[in-house]
């Protein structure tokens, strides 16, 4: 089994080399105690110089020289004549095969056309590249010219193994005249139509055979589009990609064919007293890609002169496009670039593993997007989340001892509460015992303590003679808490929150002309907006964070209506016309909602115990934020959360 010698010094192949999609398997932490679990992963094959495995064959026959032996000028030399070809001296021929073959030494060998003899009839030669295996093209494509590069030609491809051809782009030192286009650089191409086919000047004007040798397909302008100059936001880049088949067909290929249509005439009118400096020579093309194993395998390896795919997640195929035989539980599909980083796989798998609906017994509803070829799961049951429900909620813990199909698979965290550390050294044994006979127990790791008091105030605790650690501040379900009790570093946060997402949103979102208002109010209602105010019922709204609240709204809204700060445009005038009720409105009134469901809620329940409690001089309230693992019951005993 031979190995496709890789292309170490192109950098769009460096940038997609470095980390994402080399492993059809790769680690995840789910968070559990358990550690990371191996799962499937979208994968791809590393890109190589496929000019390794590439089957060469030129037409019409008879077009190559030497047979029989001729002579030859140069267009910088056209008087001397004294080069030979002749098929039949190994030192004096040209065949085919030094198209592709590895020159060693600066010795520069090239395959050559017969020379012009019989003009005005056009010197035409057809290169055709066939490989018997779709390919994806990663860098540029070039071919290197020797005694100058062509007046015209065009370069096309083929998906279907040479029934049908396609033009990738055309070349022509008169655009115009030549193919009735005009003439266009891929730099001049924007993301709508990156993968039109345009015809340019730029590598066929005469500048002399030896200063400019190479005629390019650009592909690597093409990915910059996305991507940007420096080919590192491939995040935007794969995004793209898996929403757009257009894009990714562009890229794909079973065949290249060069069509030769009219020679370097040295920047003059052909000359018909001396034809024979008139010819083709092309001593190298490189060809940057890699297989295109629809996102299901690693690896490409030649098998008996054949490319062919090391096929993972229960997949075969030359391609790995169809399910192995007994994993045809549902229809085929190609992995997905999304999520990112690491993609779905979208595995086949057997049929006695697999339900209708692959939820985990979470979810009987799955959503298939078709243009991101991902399924995923509907309204994850039980605490659960994910595309199949495999991974549990923010603030649940995986009980280990369950199997993942299990309604109580995901399980809650506990708080504690007493006014004293004696009464909370009380509850929590009782809790540490009502565990261990339910078969669980404390994780001592994940437990900690806080007093709220504006003193600092020690409050020892111990489980199974381990002491817990006390610290100053902690996150529970997302909201920071601090032993002072104060929100400003929390509201502090869900701002550095806010702005993080409105980064992220500013060129997809925010600047974007083609979204209309009300699309823009739309994202920033349900995604800005909650960012923002997550937790807000706890805020304590002083003179400083009421200020810079007003000023993270400003600055969405000013962006959305187009303004900027330099016009001095009021808030109010600017929400008015956005029909927008300021954000300070919006927190107080879901305060005063939270504020009244308190001041109902009945005896016994948790919430409003603490909030009629009042602290002593004596005693200071403490709290304690175990988890109990491998599982922990969804409240305390006795108590309600």
């Amino acid at each position: 089994m031979d190995r496709l010698k890789p292309l170490p010094l192109l950098l769009l192949l460096v940038t997609f080399c470095r980390c994402q999609f080399d492993a059809c398997r790769s680690k995840v932490d789910p968070g559990w105690e358990a550690g990371p679990v191996w799962e499937d992963s979208a994968c791809q094959p590393p890109p190589a110089n496929m000019k390794e495995a590439m089957q060469i064959r030129v037409d019409p026959p008879g077009v190559t020289c030497g047979n029989p032996p001729e002579r030859f000028c140069t267009l910088e030399n056209p008087y001397l004549c004294s080069d030979e070809c002749d098929a039949s001296s190994p030192d004096l021929s040209h065949p085919p095969q030094l198209m592709g073959d590895r020159e060693r030494g600066g010795l520069i060998t090239y395959w050559q056309t017969v020379p012009w003899s019989k003009y005005p009839e056009p010197l035409l030669a057809n290169i055709t590249l066939s490989w018997n295996k779709s390919l994806e093209v990663v860098d540029d494509l070039v071919v290197s010219f020797e005694y100058g590069r062509p007046t015209s030609m065009v370069f096309e491809k083929s998906t279907d193994k040479g029934l049908t051809w396609q033009p990738y782009q055309f070349y022509a030192d008169d655009c115009m005249e030549t193919f009735g286009m005009p003439p266009k650089r891929v730099s001049d191409l924007a993301p709508s139509n990156v993968t039109r086919v345009i015809c340019t000047e730029q590598y066929s004007r005469w500048v002399g055979a030896k200063e400019e040798k190479t005629v390019v397909f650009e592909v690597g302008a093409r990915l910059r589009v996305f991507a940007g100059p420096k080919l590192l936001n491939t995040d935007a880049l794969y995004t793209r990609l898996q929403s757009s088949k257009a894009l990714r067909d562009f890229f794909t290929f079973t065949n290249l064919r060069l069509r030769l249509l009219r020679p370097a005439l040295g920047g003059t009118y052909v000359q018909r007293d001396n034809l024979l400096k008139y010819f083709y020579a092309i001593s190298n093309i490189d060809v940057p890609a890699r297989c295109k194993c629809n996102l299901h395998a690693s690896r490409c390896a030649l098998r008996d002169a054949t490319l062919m795919c090391d096929c993972e997640h229960n997949t075969s195929g030359q391609d790995c496009q169809r399910c192995n035989a007994g994993f045809e539980s549902r229809n085929w599909m190609p992995g997905s670039f999304l999520p990112l980083s690491r993609g779905t796989a979208n595995a086949c798998e057997a049929a006695e593993t697999t339900t209708k609906c692959e939820c985990n017994g979470h979810s009987n509803r799955c959503s298939f997007m078709d243009f991101l070829n991902v399924v995923t799961c509907v309204s994850c049951k039980h605490n659960t989340r994910g595309h199949r429900c495999q991974h549990c909620r923010l603030g649940y813990y995986r009980n280990d001892q369950l199997p993942l199909d299990h309604q109580d698979v995901c399980v809650d965290d506990v708080v504690l509460l007493a006014s004293s550390s004696r009464d909370l050294q009380l509850s929590l044994e009782q809790f540490a015992a009502e565990c261990e006979a339910a078969g669980m127990r404390i994780s001592t790791s994940k437990s900690e303590t806080v007093v709220l008091s504006r003193k600092t105030v020690a409050c020892p605790l111990r489980v199974r003679d381990e002491n817990l650690p006390q610290v100053e501040e902690f996150k529970y379900l997302g909201v920071l808490f601090t032993s002072e009790g104060r929100t400003e570093w929390e509201i502090d946060r869900r701002i550095v929150a806010a702005s993080a997402v409105m980064r992220t949103l500013y060129r997809s979102v925010v600047e974007k002309k083609e979204l209309s208002r009300k699309a823009k109010l739309s994202i920033y209602r349900s995604i800005y907006v909650p960012t923002l105010t997550y937790g807000q019922e706890l805020w304590v709204v002083t003179e400083r964070t009421r200020s810079r609240i007003q000023a993270a709204e400003r600055s969405f809204l000013r962006r959305v209506s187009g303004l900027s700060l330099r016009e001095r445009v009021r808030s109010s005038v600017i929400r008015e016309d956005l029909r927008v009720e300021p954000l300070l409105l919006d927190i107080e009134r879901s305060q005063m909602r939270w504020l009244g469901h308190l001041i109902r809620m009945p005896p016994g329940r948790l919430p409003g115990e603490v909030f009629r409690a009042t602290g002593t001089t004596q005693d200071t309230p403490e709290r304690l934020h175990p988890s109990a693992g491998p599982g922990t019951p969804r409240d305390p005993p006795g108590r309600d959360r």
